[in-house]
Parts: structure tokens; C-alpha cells; sequence
């Protein structure tokens, strides 16, 4: 899919629905692209398209107490599923209605309000140029109940990546122009309620490398933020 004078990927299959041995264009099978069926003309034109599902991973997070396994199911929805010793495992579940189009990503971790928390992030529907911003979900019971995805903007090109450090979450993805980007969900402490309200960053380039692959990140010994990703 894509600009011709790249490398891409063209796919098309006809079959003879009327059996008359030959296929034509109006023969020609939909094709199904990051969960969508396209009904594009014969002659085009060939929307660009990003793909979402060449070796898609998993998501795993833990406390000290379980571990979430997350994964986008062939219905688009992400599900999880929960071990409390390791061995055994829940059923899988769907953490709620939502049409993604990336693999997620998932952190267990506690705010400064001192709620354990767990945060889920994935590519919402695409624009027309195939690229999609994140939707975020929340759960504060242990991954039981959870809220509904919220949109949060960004083009991002790749899965989002997610990690927090002291009370505060970072959020990454490789943008539209190929190089990483990061936002910050940061606390900001209100003394009168006696409460911290979180609120998100702008978008920040961190690189000018130009990355061929999504990024992956991790906190590093509680003070430090760590981010990776292979690059052309």
C-alpha cells in the first residue's frame, strides 16, 4: 500500500462468483486493511495505508500482587487477561467497546493521590492518510471495571509506547515525519481540594533519528525514563 515508487505492499484478489471462467473488476474481493473493508474502484485511486498488524505483540504489565496481559483482538477491541500467582489465568476479557487499529500499550502504576491505576493506550480510526491519534483508558480497580477511551491527538505512525516514574506517565511514538515523540500526563497539586490534578504535555520531538520501528520504553531505577527504538 502506498506511494508506488517505494517499497509497499499491493495486494488484490478476484474470484468468478458467476462461474463464467473469467473475473472482472466488479469480481474483485474487498479487501479487509487494520480491520476496515475498502471498496476502492478498479482504477483506484490507492489510498495510503500504515499497517497495524505485521507482528503485533502483546502488552504486559505487574504489581507486586498480578500481571495484565493485553492483546487487540480480531474484533478491533483490546482484551486482557489477569494472573494473580503467575501460573493461572483468567479468561480473556474485553476491556470495553472501541475500534483500535494498533497493538496496545499498558502501565500499572500509582498517582501522586495515591490511587493504583492502570492505563491503557492504542491507535484510534484512521484519517484519510491512514495515520491515527491515541485513544487512553483508565481502570482504578485493578483492570475489573474501566472508562471509556478517551481521544488524545497525535499522528502517530507506529503502537504508542508507555512507562511512569514517580507519580508521572510518558507516553511515546515515532510521528509523521519518522523521528520519536513523547507527551507527559504531569500532576499539578491543588491545595485547597488537597489533590493532584492531572493534566497532559504538548507533543515533543526527542530525536532527529528516523526510526523504522515503534519505540518501547521503561523507568530506569525510579529516576530515570528510558526509550528505545531501531532506526534507518
Amino acid at each position: 500500500t502506498g506511494d508506488s515508487s517505494a517499497p509497499h505492499l499491493h495486494y488484490e484478489l478476484r474470484y468468478d462468483f458467476d462461474n463464467n471462467g473469467d473475473s472482472t473488476n466488479a469480481e474483485q474481493v474487498r479487501p479487509i486493511f487494520n480491520g476496515e473493508e475498502y471498496n476502492i474502484p478498479a482504477n483506484g485511486p490507492y489510498p495510503q495505508r500504515y499497517s497495524h498488524n505485521c507482528g503485533e505483540g502483546p502488552s504486559a504489565t505487574s504489581t507486586t500482587t498480578r500481571m495484565d496481559v493485553f492483546i487487540r483482538s480480531t474484533d478491533r477491541q483490546i482484551w486482557q487477561r489477569t494472573s494473580t500467582n503467575g501460573s493461572t489465568w483468567s479468561s480473556w476479557r474485553s476491556t470495553g467497546a472501541g475500534l483500535l487499529t494498533s497493538a496496545p500499550a499498558a502501565v500499572a502504576w500509582t498517582d501522586r493521590n495515591g490511587s493504583p491505576r492502570i492505563d491503557v493506550f492504542a491507535n484510534g480510526a484512521e484519517s484519510g492518510s491512514g495515520i491515527s491519534q491515541v485513544f487512553h483508558k483508565t481502570s482504578y480497580d485493578g483492570g475489573t471495571t474501566w472508562g471509556s477511551w478517551v481521544a488524545i491527538g497525535g499522528n502517530l505512525t507506529t503502537a504508542p509506547a508507555v512507562t511512569a516514574k514517580e507519580g508521572t506517565l510518558y507516553l511515546f511514538g515515532r510521528g509523521t515525519n519518522g523521528t520519536l515523540y513523547s507527551r507527559t500526563l504531569v500532576p499539578h497539586y491543588d491545595p485547597q481540594l488537597d489533590y493532584y490534578e492531572y493534566n497532559w504535555t504538548g507533543w515533543v520531538q526527542r530525536t532527529n533519528d528516523k526510526l523504522n520501528s515503534a519505540p518501547t520504553a521503561a523507568n530506569y531505577r525510579n529516576d530515570q525514563v528510558k526509550a528505545w527504538y531501531t532506526r534507518t
